[in-house]
Protein backbone atom coordinates (compact mmCIF):
# COMPACT_ATOMS: atom_id res chain seq x y z
CA UNK A 1 0.00 0.00 0.00
CA UNK A 2 1.03 3.28 -0.99
CA UNK A 3 1.63 6.13 1.77
CA UNK A 4 -0.65 8.37 0.25
CA UNK A 5 -3.42 5.78 0.06
CA UNK A 6 -2.47 4.85 3.87
CA UNK A 7 -2.90 8.17 5.08
CA UNK A 8 -6.42 9.05 3.20
CA UNK A 9 -7.50 5.84 5.19
CA UNK A 10 -6.21 6.95 8.35
CA UNK A 11 -7.93 10.87 7.44
CA UNK A 12 -11.08 8.65 6.68
CA UNK A 13 -11.18 6.87 9.72
CA UNK A 14 -10.12 10.18 12.10
CA UNK A 15 -13.12 11.72 9.88
CA UNK A 16 -15.41 8.72 10.94
CA UNK A 17 -14.62 9.04 14.54
CA UNK A 18 -14.90 12.54 15.22
CA UNK A 19 -18.41 12.32 13.63
CA UNK A 20 -19.23 9.35 15.63
CA UNK A 21 -18.27 12.03 18.68
CA UNK A 22 -19.97 15.00 17.36
CA UNK A 23 -23.33 13.13 17.33
CA UNK A 24 -22.83 11.80 20.84
CA UNK A 25 -21.86 15.21 22.29
CA UNK A 26 -25.43 17.03 20.35
CA UNK A 27 -27.62 13.86 21.51
CA UNK A 28 -29.75 14.66 24.31
CA UNK A 29 -28.33 13.38 27.91
CA UNK A 30 -30.51 10.79 29.25
CA UNK A 31 -32.86 11.79 31.40
CA UNK A 32 -30.92 10.43 35.03
CA UNK A 33 -28.40 12.41 33.95
CA UNK A 34 -30.22 15.78 32.33
CA UNK A 35 -32.30 16.16 36.21
CA UNK A 36 -28.67 15.52 37.80
CA UNK A 37 -26.92 18.39 35.89
CA UNK A 38 -30.09 20.60 36.74
CA UNK A 39 -29.98 19.62 40.44
CA UNK A 40 -25.60 20.51 40.27
CA UNK A 41 -26.61 23.86 38.38
CA UNK A 42 -29.02 24.92 40.77
CA UNK A 43 -26.97 24.22 43.65
CA UNK A 44 -23.65 25.01 42.77
CA UNK A 45 -23.70 28.55 44.24
CA UNK A 46 -23.70 27.43 47.86
CA UNK A 47 -21.43 23.80 46.71
CA UNK A 48 -18.54 26.60 45.66
CA UNK A 49 -19.45 28.53 48.89
CA UNK A 50 -18.68 25.01 50.91
CA UNK A 51 -17.00 22.64 48.94
CA UNK A 52 -15.00 24.52 46.11
CA UNK A 53 -12.26 22.46 44.74
CA UNK A 54 -14.14 19.25 45.56
CA UNK A 55 -15.94 16.22 44.11
CA UNK A 56 -19.80 15.71 44.16
CA UNK A 57 -21.97 12.76 42.80
CA UNK A 58 -25.63 13.36 41.36
CA UNK A 59 -28.35 10.59 41.32
CA UNK A 60 -31.06 12.85 39.49
CA UNK A 61 -32.11 15.26 42.43
CA UNK A 62 -30.12 13.40 45.02
CA UNK A 63 -26.75 14.63 45.97
CA UNK A 64 -25.09 11.29 46.88
CA UNK A 65 -21.87 12.67 48.30
CA UNK A 66 -18.51 15.04 48.13
CA UNK A 67 -15.00 13.94 48.16
CA UNK A 68 -11.64 15.26 47.57
CA UNK A 69 -11.46 12.21 44.23
CA UNK A 70 -13.44 11.56 42.34
CA UNK A 71 -12.87 7.41 42.32
CA UNK A 72 -14.56 6.60 45.79
CA UNK A 73 -17.79 8.76 44.47
CA UNK A 74 -17.97 6.25 41.29
CA UNK A 75 -17.40 3.68 43.35
CA UNK A 76 -20.48 4.18 45.64
CA UNK A 77 -22.69 4.47 42.57
CA UNK A 78 -21.84 1.56 41.64
CA UNK A 79 -22.14 0.02 44.60
CA UNK A 80 -25.96 1.09 44.91
CA UNK A 81 -26.35 -0.43 40.91
CA UNK A 82 -26.27 2.71 39.29
CA UNK A 83 -25.49 2.30 35.29
CA UNK A 84 -23.31 5.33 34.17
CA UNK A 85 -26.06 6.72 32.28
CA UNK A 86 -28.27 7.17 35.81
CA UNK A 87 -25.37 9.52 37.97
CA UNK A 88 -22.63 12.37 37.39
CA UNK A 89 -19.87 12.91 39.26
CA UNK A 90 -18.16 16.35 38.84
CA UNK A 91 -15.71 18.71 40.07
CA UNK A 92 -16.72 21.73 42.21
CA UNK A 93 -15.44 24.84 40.42
CA UNK A 94 -16.99 28.27 39.17
CA UNK A 95 -16.58 27.59 35.33
CA UNK A 96 -19.71 25.46 35.80
CA UNK A 97 -22.07 28.57 35.85
CA UNK A 98 -20.56 29.78 32.74
CA UNK A 99 -23.26 30.13 29.72
CA UNK A 100 -20.54 28.34 27.64
CA UNK A 101 -19.57 25.66 30.06
CA UNK A 102 -20.02 22.20 28.02
CA UNK A 103 -22.33 19.87 30.63
CA UNK A 104 -20.27 17.21 29.81
CA UNK A 105 -19.41 15.36 33.32
CA UNK A 106 -16.04 13.68 33.41
CA UNK A 107 -15.81 10.24 33.26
Amino acid sequence: MSIARETTGRVEADAGQAGGMRGLLEAEPPAMIAKSIAAFRRELPELLKTHRGQWVAYHGDERVGFGRRQTPLYQECLRRGWSRDEFIVWGIEPCALDEEFEATPDV
